[in-house]
């Protein structure tokens, strides 16, 4: 203790000063001794062996120091801490002839880690299955699991000291898993992802195969499986392998998780188009295939008329009112750009777009277009849709921009696009 300026006899000071030190493996700590007037240092370890000085050899070892005050102290140094070095450290000197020692414990905690645990496991449906977590820490940890990104409450789980067993499998339970570890004493959490992979032949995950299309327009034929691994697609026209990219055609594959998608488009430049297409499918496991047929419909007629009656930081509402002839209308298709209006007609090939449902009769007739940024400029175009594809697009003449998300105001205006007029007629209206 120091008292009135002047260290007494038992004046021995750690720097830092903490009686309880708490390091993570593989950290460095040093810790200094010192007294005024102390003689005779000595650092005892948890072994009650004395710690020599020693060179930089050695991962923990005593070095001799000068402080800031100029007193002279031994420090303690720990490079690469281990599990091992935990315990009581004790410096120990005289002071006017009489033993003095001050002591600090060490405790160690070894960081939550989960060594090889794989990020992947193949199974198959119907076979019980281990989804190991080799997880590693101290102090003790408690072990919970995530399917999905929700708690696990199924009886078909079990966790036992390996990992998680999941008992008679079936397609739904592959994905994603988190082996979550928590130590509850540090408050450290960690956890491992594990993708469950159950290896099956494919599966259709749409029943549609019929689809129409119209003269000068394009169609799109969607073969959708789900496959563990991922198939291979292969499309026939009368009996004849379809190239993946010609005048006519071209096909893209994509795959999401275990659902894979090959789209054949189709450009119908006459009626020899319409017709039978078959999709085959093909895994280690097995191979399904599906007829679609291309059948000719009717384009439909685009929007009567299109306003943008309001706006906030990040929607647009919008009136489209029906052609008229809206007999075979289902629904409209909005795309979207950002940015202000220019010439370039490649500008609306990177466009957002999003489908609408045609309202009932009788109905308003406004959608809300959502999840645009805020203050931004934006473009945007409707067209009608139906079974065959869809019509011509109604241009909104102008662009628009978003406001603020800071502000609180919404926007009304009215832009119309009268398309079947010659001319272009806006109006423009700005309520308070």
């Amino acid at each position: 203790s120091f008292f009135s300026g002047r260290w007494t006899v038992d004046a021995l000071q750690l720097t830092p000063s903490n009686k309880y030190v708490e390091k993570r493996v593989n950290d460095s700590y040093v810790v200094e001794c010192y007294g005024k007037g102390a003689e005779d240092y000595a650092w005892i370890g948890p072994s009650g062996s004395r710690i020599p000085n020693s060179d930089s050899s050695h991962r923990i070892r005593v070095e001799e120091g000068r402080d800031s005050l100029g007193m002279r102290g031994p420090h303690l140094m720990f490079e690469h801490i281990m599990k091992s070095d935990m315990g009581e450290y004790k410096c120990s000197a005289r002071m006017q002839g009489q033993p003095v020692s001050i002591s600090f414990k060490l405790n160690v905690i070894k960081p939550i880690s989960f060594g090889d645990t794989p990020n992947h496991v193949d199974g198959t449906p119907g076979n019980k299955i281990l989804l190991p977590c080799k997880v590693d820490g101290e102090p003790n940890l408690s072990i919970h699991w995530q399917f999905q990104g929700q708690q696990i409450t199924d009886p078909k789980y079990t966790v036992v000291d390996r990992g998680l067993e999941i008992t008679n499998p079936t397609l739904e339970n592959a994905g994603e898993y988190q082996c979550r570890a928590l130590q509850m004493q540090t408050g450290d959490f960690n956890f491992h992802k594990i993708i469950l992979r159950l290896k099956h032949k494919p599966m259709w995950t749409s029943n549609d195969s019929v689809i129409y299309g119209y003269v000068h327009g394009t169609a799109d034929l969607n073969c959708a499986v789900s496959a563990e691994p991922a198939p291979i697609f292969d499309w026939y026209r009368n009996n004849r392998q379809v190239k993946p990219v010609t005048d006519l055609h071209s096909i893209n594959t994509y795959s999401v998780g275990n659902k894979h998608i090959s789209t054949l488009k189709i450009k119908i430049v006459d009626k020899s188009a319409f017709g039978d297409y078959k999709c085959k499918v093909t895994n280690p496991l097995g191979t399904i295939s599906k007829v679609f047929v291309l059948k000719e419909g009717v384009k439909p007629p685009k929007p009567e008329k299109v306003q943008l009656l309001q706006y906030g930081s990040n929607f647009a509402l919008l009136d489209i009112q029906r052609p008229l002839r809206e007999d075979t209308v289902l629904g409209y298709r909005v795309e979207y750009i950002e940015g202000k209006k220019d010439n370039s007609s490649k500008r609306w090939l990177n466009a957002k777009l999003f489908n609408f449902d045609k309202h009932p009769p009788g109905s308003p007739s406004e959608y809300r277009l959502t999840n645009l940024t805020e203050d931004t400029w934006y473009e945007l175009r409707v067209a009608s849709r139906n079974e065959a594809g869809i019509s011509e697009f109604a241009f909104l003449d102008g662009a628009f921009k978003t406001t603020p998300a800071a502000t609180s105001s919404v926007s009304t205006l009215v832009f119309n696009v009268m398309v079947l007029l010659p001319a272009i007629v806006i109006s423009f209206v700005c309520r308070a």
